[in-house]
């Protein structure tokens, strides 16, 4: 008569090889997630402009619209400056705390033209970076 079932010792030698091979795909999902983190962070900071922009250029409510971000959200207003903006008028998105951007903490397109002062900005999560570029014409570049 034969017993049916797994040893202790085979349970154990499949769960050591389990976890060496979950072990070494760890930092490789955890490197895709980061990347994907990152992008979609970019994604949403060239949309935010974009959409700035645009607001500007359509002369939304005859106001310059424009984008200011901080350490917690991005945040899409309208007004000649973020200090006197109309408040009712905010359109608050959250960041990610991974990635850091660096560069002015607001730009404002002006109306019709979608004319802004020219802007550059680094955005970093300690593996990837990038650059985002705003010419005085209102162009948004990235690399």
């Amino acid at each position: 008569m034969f017993n049916k079932g797994f040893t202790v010792i085979e349970i154990i030698l499949i769960v050591g090889i389990l976890a060496i091979i979950f072990g070494m795909g760890f930092p490789i999902a955890f490197d895709f997630y980061k990347n994907y983190q990152f992008q979609a962070e970019q994604d949403q900071f060239i949309s935010l402009l974009e959409i700035a922009r645009n607001l500007s250029m359509t002369n939304l409510n005859q106001s310059p619209h424009g984008v200011f971000q901080n350490n917690d959200n991005f945040i899409v207003f309208e007004g000649n400056s973020f200090a006197t903006r109309n408040q009712s008028q905010d359109q608050i998105f959250p960041r990610s705390k991974s990635v850091s951007i660096s560069g002015p903490s607001e730009i404002i397109f002006n109306i019709i033209s979608g004319q802004a002062t020219s802007s550059a900005y680094i955005l970093n999560n300690g593996k990837i970076s990038s650059n985002v570029y705003v010419n005085k014409e209102g162009q948004i570049n990235w690399q």
